[in-house]
């Protein structure tokens, strides 16, 4: 009876770990089997969604398709991220129509030819459109300055030379009821490169769809602007009578700069100064005496320009003068005639008529220069002395002279102040202790 009991017990309990076994290996092939089922977004879902889009005639521009591939991207992300794989490419037809669809609504002016997806957690999806009916031939750029001189135009031009190429390749062949939305791609890329390169002007631009499109930009200063400007005529070397028809010439050139934004002249002096140079160097007058000119610009709302025509072998003058407080010889005018035989060295002839008397005095000399400072020998006749005379530019306007005689022993100490290119003014301390005022009258 214990034996028939203990055999009993023995074959339950095997029984009961071989049912044991079974169920834990029944629940193992479920578990696998389910996860071998699972749901659809869970398998491999679709993470991103990129978009590609071509023309069948491969006339768009980059930018363009970019534009549009953007646009879809967006759509075919909401559609499929997220989503099983598998279970899209086996429902692929129905995803490329809803695709093909959109697209057709989204691209005015395009239809769609096809559809190819590749599936996968990077999904790329590539559509090729071409135009409804006829493209646009040829784009023609038009560039207009608001309120600034004509001048200008080459060097403003030439900062945003790459513009025309640019709008150009972004409209050339677009469909013809596409050229409204390609049109702000090229008004975008416009007003970007304007802004980058010119930066004291925006950009106003306007498009005139049709098989010839018509791209106006006008290009209006932002900012300070030059209202006035202050010109001058400056010459060492030449009388101001021999430059008198340049003058009206040169200083509209000088004018020109009006209404130019002040900080396009900061960011292009060198070059607008020397434009100007070159304008000024081609004056008939310029020419012929080969002369030399320097200009100089400082910006500004009140912008001022300086023009300095000077040559380089001769120095000729002539001043009048008018003596207030002086008892004699107070009417006077006086000739210099020299040739620089270098840079800093020269013989000079100056001739000096006293209306009152009708008394003339000759002094030849020579001179050396050194920058603002000038050294000079004369020796007058008839009256047979020596004279040395220091001159000294101290500011812009402003200069010192003494005159030392071999027969006086005081110098004669003169201060100007020059008020513009014929006017200039002098307190003068005579060697004979005759003090008085000049008024000097540049010719």
């Amino acid at each position: 009876m214990a034996h028939t009991l203990f055999f009993r017990r023995t074959v339950l309990t095997f029984l009961m770990y071989k049912i044991r076994a079974r169920v834990i290996i029944c629940g193992a092939l479920t578990i696998f089997a389910i996860f071998l089922n699972q749901p659809p977004g869970w398998a491999q879902p679709v993470d991103h969604v990129s978009v590609a889009v071509f023309e069948s005639k491969g006339r768009l521009a980059s930018v363009v398709l970019e534009r549009m591939s953007g646009s879809m991207a967006a759509v075919a992300g909401q559609i499929m991220e997220g989503k099983d794989a598998d279970y899209l490419r086996q429902n692929s037809h129905i995803y490329q129509t809803v695709i093909a669809d959109i697209a057709d609504r989204v691209f005015t002016g395009y239809t769609v030819d096809n559809v190819h997806i590749d599936y996968g957690r990077e999904t790329f999806v590539s559509l090729i459109v071409s135009p409804w009916q006829e493209t646009t031939s040829s784009v023609r750029v038009n560039l207009h300055l608001f309120n600034i001189d004509p001048l200008w135009e080459d060097l403003i031009k030439s900062k945003i030379a790459d513009i025309p190429e640019i709008t150009e390749t972004i409209l050339k062949g677009v469909a013809l009821d596409a050229v409204d939305w390609a049109g702000t791609i090229a008004k975008k890329h416009i007003r970007d490169i304007v802004s980058e390169k010119l930066p004291s002007f925006k950009a106003s631009v306007d498009i005139a769809s049709g098989r010839d499109v018509t791209v106006d930009i006008v290009l209006i200063p932002v900012g300070a602007s030059v209202k006035e400007v202050d010109y001058e005529l400056r010459s060492d070397t030449m009388p101001g009578l021999v430059l008198l028809d340049a003058r009206e010439s040169l200083r509209a050139y000088a004018s020109s700069l009006r209404g130019l934004p002040v900080e396009f002249i900061e960011d292009n002096l060198e070059q607008i100064t020397d434009i100007l140079t070159e304008y000024a160097s081609n004056e008939r007058i310029v020419r012929n005496y080969r002369l030399t000119a320097n200009v100089g610009i400082a910006p500004a709302n009140d912008t001022q320009v300086s023009l300095t025509l000077d040559s380089e072998k001769y120095r000729v003058w002539i001043e009048g003068y008018i003596d207030i407080g002086r008892d004699n010889e107070d009417l006077s005018g006086k000739a210099h005639i020299g040739r620089l035989v270098s840079k800093r060295d020269e013989i000079f002839l100056e001739t000096t008529l006293y209306t009152g008397n009708v008394r003339w005095k000759f002094d030849p000399g020579i001179s050396r220069q050194w920058n603002d400072t000038k050294l000079s020998f004369l020796y007058r006749m008839p009256d047979n002395k020596s004279i040395f005379r220091l001159e000294q530019k101290l500011f812009k306007d402003w200069s010192v002279r003494i005159d030392k005689f071999s027969n006086a022993g005081r110098p004669e100490y003169a201060l100007r102040y020059r008020i513009h290119e014929f006017l200039a003014a002098e307190v003068v301390f005579g060697s004979d202790r005759d003090n008085y005022f000049r008024v000097v009258g540049n010719l």
